[in-house]
């Protein structure tokens, strides 16, 4: 149901429990403006049970997302400026968290695509101690085939 007609629902309702006190006052002997008075006073702010009445409806939520988003919106397109760093500043963000979750999740969190990873060997070569090279170097081809 359209908002604008729950509201011209609501306007409907109130001065129809309005009027029916009224001519309930009467019937009791009141004189008009005196019922309408007491009516009016009974009833109380027309604008807070409006206010409650919609706090009580379904889509009120959505309703107040909708106006708070209009109102955003409205902000954001008075400062141009200011909308386009903070949208560059949310892509880079989002950006560089996607990138670290992937990075993440491909190295630390999936398990190694292999079928027993506990038995992965690196193999290096660590040259003669008279070579004068320091350190161990990553073996060629040939060698892995020859010593496989």
């Amino acid at each position: 149901m359209n908002l604008f007609r729950r509201n011209r629902d609501l306007d409907d309702e109130l001065r129809a429990h309005l009027a029916f006190a009224i001519n309930d006052r009467i019937a009791r002997g009141e004189s008009p403006s005196e019922a309408e008075r007491n009516a009016r006073r009974e009833l109380g702010n027309v604008a807070l049970v409006k206010e409650v009445t919609r706090g009580t409806w379904r889509f009120a939520a959505l309703e107040r997302l909708g106006r708070n988003l209009a109102f955003a919106l409205r902000q954001l397109r008075r400062a141009p400026v200011f909308t386009a760093v903070s949208l560059l500043t949310l892509a880079l963000g989002l950006g560089t968290a996607t990138v670290m979750f992937s990075l993440v999740n491909g190295v630390l969190l999936e398990p190694l695509p292999f079928h027993d990873p506990a038995r992965l060997y690196l193999a290096r070569t660590i040259p003669p101690p008279d070579s004068g090279l320091n350190g161990n170097f990553p073996i060629n081809a040939r060698h892995y085939y020859e010593w496989r």
